[in-house]
């Protein structure tokens, strides 16, 4: 993502109506800049999804003494599985395509997004995870919960070229 892309996104979090008592899931965490927003603005609960080993832990160092933030190894997407992950700083994707000039992989946890989500009651979404939002939203989806989620931020990232798209659901 690039620095535009960065501001136009963290600007967009004035847009919620989230309080102290709000859940705040942050889907790609990535190094945790849009959950300190949240943070910042809102002091509501925030749950990040990380699946990049990496970032998770700088995301469990940067937040691991807010009892407000809980950070979980692992991605989200149509069932539970194991994949390859291509890392390459902020745009590190499942997707092997978008950095064919990345040599190395490792590999990652992904949750059914349906099946977790289901077990919380979320005031607020993000979803910025380099191409995997397709499949995030098809099992909201088939899990009938997207409809009970209020507010809902996507970054759609297109596989076939990068071009971002920010839509705010409300």
């Amino acid at each position: 993502m690039s620095y535009t892309a960065y501001i136009q996104i963290r600007d967009l979090i004035h847009s919620f109506s989230l309080n102290s008592n709000s859940l705040f899931v942050d889907v790609g965490g990535y190094l945790g800049q849009f959950t300190k927003h949240a943070l910042v603005n809102f002091n509501c609960k925030v749950v990040i999804f990380e699946p990049y080993y990496p970032h998770f832990f700088h995301c469990h160092k940067r937040y691991r003494t807010n009892k407000n933030v809980t950070v979980i190894n692992a991605g989200l997407g149509l069932s539970n599985k194991l994949c390859d992950i291509y890392p390459h700083r902020d745009g590190t994707s499942l997707y092997r395509e978008w950095h064919k000039e990345v040599a190395s992989k490792d590999m990652v946890y992904i949750m059914d997004a349906g099946s977790t989500l289901r077990h919380f009651k979320i005031d607020g979404l993000k979803l910025n995870c380099e191409g995997a939002e397709y499949e995030i939203i098809d099992s909201m989806n088939e899990a009938d919960i997207i409809k009970d989620i209020p507010q809902i931020l996507i970054e759609f990232h297109f596989i076939d070229r990068l071009i971002f798209i920010y839509i705010y659901i409300y």
